[in-house]
């Protein structure tokens, strides 16, 4: 299997230049759904813009308890820890459409391949490698998936052309169907706040468990197995690919304190509303909120009641001026400043009447979240970024605009901070 691997980059690799620039990106403690998940494991591809067109082939070494170049059951053991891999890169057919009108029950229609069909794997040599069949007649067999580890997709919206039929007309091709284990969309990279980042389109290539051993020491080898060829161009006859220069990455989604901010009945943390709570005016959809400086000094951990919102129906917008180090609050606003997204006009008209009540300028997050019943407690913690605290509130309820143009006009007077007793 590893002489084919190799035989197949020899055969991709028409030019020395190594203008492009493959990342391969181990994820420790990363589950499939981009969730924290003990003993698991990612490996992401990224490839540089601009000078290519996508992913052509792949080879990753893993140190995954095997030596190289020998033969089970005779293999040698290395240091490195067992793993079960699933190949996660897309892989797979279409099919003639036999809905379609044009469809000949009589014909022969070759399936066409897409996306890394060959060379999927080898667990007994720890390379795991996929290649876009280069070989492959283009017109019958082969549609060529361009943008891989550069943009996101799905294979069922890159169909290849139609086939052409014997009585000259074209029968299009039915869905996607995947090799197992194979993904249908691809680039959806998962990012966690204090983890370095992986570039949109970067392309999930296959996952695993570390079943014996410590995760920590799984590693990527820096061998000639691993390797990598992109595209040259983008014509639809054309195999011609390159090899490209691989860069290593790492990245332990473990590794890092979470952050949250969440609207919720009971307090945590310790409470930073001067005067005990963010005293909010009104009812029936029409309130308008003090901003609150709270407790000094500011904290990255902490509480703020809010008194009094009822319980209708609709949505809690948090107002907060974070501030601290510019990377850690780029990253709180990056995770939590999520209402001008959910409703651009609320947004815009909370950052009108609110904004110009915050001392030193308008807010950077506003919050949005479901309404709930009971107590309501603001309450963050932002100990993944340490230096990020909240300087500021101010909280109200949705429909809160059809109540603030008069509320906020009389001018409710923000609660000055207080030292911390």
């Amino acid at each position: 299997m590893k002489k084919l691997w190799l035989g197949i980059i020899g055969l991709a690799a028409a030019s020395t230049a190594n203008a492009a620039i493959v990342t391969y990106t181990l994820s420790i403690n990363e589950s499939t759904g981009g969730a924290v998940l003990a003993n698991n494991f990612v490996v992401w591809a990224t490839v540089s813009p601009g000078d290519n067109f996508g992913l052509a082939t792949y080879g990753v070494d893993l140190n995954t308890g095997f030596v190289a170049n020998t033969v089970p059951p005779n293999s040698v053991r290395e240091s490195g820890p067992t793993v079960t891999v699933t190949q996660r890169s897309p892989g797979g057919t279409w099919n003639a459409n036999s809905a379609d009108d044009n469809f000949d029950p009589d014909a022969a229609y070759p399936p066409k391949n897409g996306g890394f069909t060959l060379v999927r794997r080898d667990n007994d040599q720890a390379v795991y490698s996929g290649s876009q069949d280069l070989l492959a007649t283009p017109d019958a067999t082969m549609h060529k998936v361009m943008g891989m580890g550069q943009t996101a997709g799905s294979m069922n919206t890159i169909t290849p052309a139609p086939y052409h039929n014997s009585n000259g007309t074209d029968v299009t091709a039915g869905p996607y169907t995947a090799l197992s284990g194979s993904n249908i969309t691809y680039g959806t990279a998962t990012n966690r706040i204090g983890v370095p980042t992986l570039a949109a389109g970067s392309i999930r290539l296959f996952s695993g468990v570390v079943t014996s051993g410590s995760i920590s020491s799984l590693q990527i080898q820096n061998t000639a197995d691993t390797s990598a060829a992109v595209w040259l161009n983008n014509l639809s006859n054309d195999i011609l690919v390159n090899a490209a220069t691989v860069n290593l990455a790492f990245r332990d989604f473990a590794g890092v304190a979470a952050n949250s901010l969440v609207v919720a009945n009971t307090a945590v943390g310790a409470p930073q509303a001067v005067g005990g709570s963010i005293a909010v005016t009104g009812s029936n959809g029409k309130y308008s909120s003090e901003v609150d400086q709270l407790l000094d000094p500011s904290v990255n951990k902490g509480s703020a009641n809010v008194a009094t919102i009822g319980d209708e129906t609709g949505f809690l917008w948090v107002m907060a001026k974070v501030t601290g180090a510019a990377a850690d609050v780029n990253a709180i606003v990056t995770a939590f400043n999520n209402g001008p997204t959910a409703d651009a006009a609320t947004a815009a008209q909370l950052h009108s009447l609110y904004g110009p009540q915050f001392s030193g300028g308008d807010f950077n997050v506003l919050f949005r979240q479901a309404n709930i019943t009971g107590a309501k407690n603001v309450n963050w913690d932002f100990s993944g970024n340490a230096s990020a605290v909240v300087d500021q509130m101010a909280v109200v309820p949705e429909p809160a605009t059809l109540g603030l143009i008069g509320f906020a006009g009389l001018g409710l007077l923000a609660r000055r901070r207080r030292v911390h007793a």
